[in-house]
């Protein structure tokens, strides 16, 4: 996987800029394959070794990229939250804030999921505290995400993001990738993931007994 989105992201760098559309939509179906690895990474069913389970997690995490450590957690969190009002994004209540709420609807169904994955983790990563403040408690969708964090989980995801940095440094240097052109292929990425990560979600039924889809 990550040979291929390798080479999709040196052709995407050498050619014209223009190239980088259709070389990204290849590539972004390329990085949903590798999602699928991580999710199922963070059920523990991508390797029955647990040990090798996270670190087959962490590698495909690279690509993405986000710590493998953080997404077990959120996701985890996710299937609590699930339908709830927590992540009720296609739904609204009369005192709910009309901008924010196509905000979140919009931004969903246009790809700006996406870019808080890696700006949600730099700040995990470097001011854990920010995110148990008023501002993140008030917001629905944030105020129990980020609880089950400790200490020692963010020590780990602050290496995986060291990691994660040198991975890329050595890819950029090895490659000599053009960051116009990275930057144009994630893009096709976060609009192609970030949709599809709420469609099956959107619209479907909320019962307190059975739970939701």
């Amino acid at each position: 996987m990550h040979i291929i989105a390798a080479a999709l992201l040196w052709a995407g760098s050498h050619l014209a800029l223009v190239w980088s559309i259709p070389i990204g939509i290849v590539f972004s179906f390329v990085l949903l394959t590798n999602y699928a690895l991580i999710h199922e990474g963070t059920h523990d069913n991508l390797h029955p070794d647990p040990r090798w389970n996270r670190r087959l997690g962490m590698l495909a995490g690279f690509l993405f990229p986000v710590p493998f450590s953080m997404i077990k957690v959120t996701h985890t969190v996710h299937h609590c939250c699930n339908r709830t009002d927590h992540e009720m994004f296609d739904l609204y209540y009369p005192g709910d804030n009309m901008f924010l709420k196509l905000g979140q609807w919009y931004g969903l169904l246009s790809g700006f999921f996406w870019p808080w994955i890696p700006i949600g983790t730099v700040i995990l990563a470097s001011f854990p505290g920010l995110l148990k403040t008023r501002p993140f408690r008030a917001a629905r969708t944030t105020a129990v995400l980020f609880d089950d964090f400790q200490a020692h989980g963010v020590r780990r995801i602050r290496i995986e993001v060291l990691c994660m940095l040198l991975f890329w440094a050595v890819l950029f240097w090895a490659l000599a990738l053009r960051w116009q052109s990275v930057l144009v292929m994630y893009a096709c990425f976060a609009f192609n993931w970030s949709t599809r990560q709420y469609v099956t979600h959107a619209f479907t039924g909320r019962d307190v007994i059975n739970g939701a889809f």
